[in-house]
């Protein structure tokens, strides 16, 4: 099962390199594998474990491609006492501003857009932007309760 599981993964993201001027579907790319009924499912829970490890990436409209192409690369936040961040990715260190970590936290796996060479700083090799969190690193958050008039929030 762990064969045939190593196989497909080795297949899906075969098929996304090949087709790395534009991003698929689940359905095409299920329909380009030949996979049908109960296969599906774990399809759906192999791209979603491919898209976690950093191995392919989601974007709009629930499509999938490789990164490269993309210029999207998944890695883990780490948060400097300047509140900048780096992002440790199998390619490199990324530079994260603290204007474009979003809601990421220190430790949480990230996918991040690089910065054209044109929206890069200065003495800076490659800068990006947090633009989706893949996978929290704490599911518990100590903060402050906030409240203005209708709306509770929390200050972490």
């Amino acid at each position: 099962m762990a064969q045939k599981k190593r196989e497909l993964r080795e297949r899906i993201v075969s098929l996304l390199e090949k087709k790395s001027n534009r991003a698929l579907t689940e359905a095409e790319i299920a329909k380009a594998l030949e996979v049908k009924g109960e296969g599906k499912k774990s399809l759906q829970r192999l791209l979603r474990s491919l898209v976690t490890s950093g191995d392919i990436v989601r974007i709009r409209g629930n499509r999938y491609a490789v990164g490269d192409s993309a210029d999207l690369i998944a890695g883990d936040l780490i948060v400097l006492r300047s509140g900048n961040g780096l992002v440790d990715t199998p390619e490199g260190t990324i530079f994260v501003f603290s204007r474009d970590q979003g809601l990421a936290f220190p430790g949480d796996r990230v996918l991040v857009r690089l910065h054209t060479e044109a929206e890069t700083e200065p003495g800076r090799d490659r800068t990006g932007k947090v633009i989706r969190i893949l996978e929290r690193s704490r599911h518990d958050i100590v903060g402050t309760l906030k409240s203005t008039g209708k709306f509770f929030y929390v200050v972490p």
